[in-house]
């Protein structure tokens, strides 16, 4: 019995803690000032003419759940509840890949890396809570859990242009990521020695949503 629920269990204790752990470390300066800018852009403002930042403009976009959900909750409760949502679809896709890449035998490996990835995800994070590159984090690891999938057989398209749709938001929202997607993908070609390493779905749903975003900004 208590072998079949102490990984449940254990996962929304890690939620139960983060509740109240986070509550003291978030909303620092950048995670307040992304907000308020969100908030500038919902009514209206432009990222060129009324605000600027080093950033790029999905730094400021991922964060327009957060102010909707401020009209339900309070801001504490509202990035919370985002962040939470975030690592539990990253979670649950991630324990997906995971159960397949490790053997049945290997199931109590593969639920201690799960719970690794979760407090990654939810318990280490303190200043960097909810921070982009935290948020890119659990967007990508999803990802590069797939590559590995990739490597070893040939998941379902449908599979990959999921992941990928999932995983870009992670790459545009930390651009100089972009190299270790590109290093991944030749190495995948390389192992499978294919002569076509850019001609595949990942690169090609990349460098469509790059260019919608880019066309975003400029209109």
């Amino acid at each position: 019995m208590i072998r079949k629920f102490w990984f449940p269990t254990s996962i929304i204790l890690l939620y139960l803690i983060t509740i109240p752990l986070q509550q003291y470390a978030i909303f620092n300066w950048d995670v307040a000032y992304a907000i308020q800018v969100a908030n500038k852009m919902l009514a209206g403002g432009h990222y060129y003419t009324d605000f600027f930042n080093s950033n790029p403009p999905l730094a400021f976009y991922i964060y327009i759940p957060v102010v909707a959900l401020e009209k339900i909750v309070n801001p504490i409760a509202a990035l919370q509840f985002y962040i939470l949502l975030i690592a539990s679809c990253s979670l649950g896709i991630s324990y997906n890949f995971i159960k397949k890449l490790f053997s049945k035998k290997d199931l109590l490996l593969a639920q201690l890396f799960i719970l690794a990835l979760a407090v990654g995800f939810l318990i280490l994070p303190t200043s960097t809570f909810g921070q982009r590159a935290h948020i890119g984090v659990m967007f990508l690891t999803p990802y590069f859990l797939l590559a590995a999938m990739r490597v070893q057989n040939s998941p379902s398209l449908w599979l990959r242009f999921f992941v990928m749709l999932f995983a870009a938001i992670g790459f545009l929202l930390c651009p100089t990521f972009a190299i270790i997607f590109i290093a991944v993908e030749i190495y995948i070609a390389t192992k499978q020695q294919r002569f076509y390493p850019f001609l595949n779905i990942e690169i090609f749903i990349m460098a469509l949503l790059t260019v919608i975003y880019l066309l975003s900004i400029v209109v």
